[in-house]
């Protein structure tokens, strides 16, 4: 018997046929296989070099800076009173291997290392005492990683100010004026007789 009701006419892709679906399901599995092939090859590539050792420089922004005008200050240097303090640290979160390799170059003087910042059990920078006033002509030290910079972090200007010239002055004049007034005593003495 047929039925009177009319077909109604539905495009071939509204409805995939049995053979569309498998089709359809097999490249989905391809595409997804061959997507975690490339995933599971990503970590099989190079991995980044480590690090090489190496002699590292002060930051140029740094040289010519002064305990006093320096933009950072503090006063945790350990530096005397009538002395400038310096805190040098390393970059890139590297350390510094050698701390006698540490050399550092002033309009005037040397320098004396207070104390190191370490963190943990790593060398991470250090603190210098300078006489007071001089400027920072340069700086170096032996890291773990040559691509690292020297850092000047902060300073800690002399708390006292010290000036040498003027106390000696002050003394030569006292000193010349008692002995004006003894060699006057003596004149006198002299005439007496």
């Amino acid at each position: 018997m047929k039925s009177n009701a009319k077909k109604t006419w539905k495009p071939s892709y509204a409805t995939p046929s049995r053979k569309r679906l498998n089709t359809i399901v097999r490249a989905t599995i391809a595409t997804s296989t061959m997507g975690g092939m490339m995933l599971m090859a990503a970590p099989a590539m190079a991995a980044p070099a480590a690090p090489t050792p190496g002699t590292i420089s002060l930051k140029g922004a740094h040289v010519g800076s002064s305990a006093a005008t320096f933009a950072s200050q503090d006063d945790d240097c350990l530096n005397a009173a009538g002395k400038d303090g310096w805190h040098f640290v390393v970059t890139k979160g590297e350390n510094i291997t050698d701390t006698a390799s540490f050399i550092a170059g002033f309009s005037s003087g040397g320098f004396r290392v207070t104390k190191l910042q370490m963190t943990n059990g790593q060398v991470k920078g250090l603190y210098v005492e300078t006489e007071q006033g001089v400027q920072l002509l340069s700086a170096s030290v032996a890291a773990s990683d040559k691509t690292a910079v020297l850092n000047l972090s902060h300073t800690c200007p002399a708390t006292e100010i010290v000036d040498d010239t003027e106390d000696d002055t002050e003394d030569d004049t006292e000193d010349d004026t008692e002995d004006d007034a003894e060699d006057d005593t003596e004149d006198e003495d002299d005439t007496e007789d």
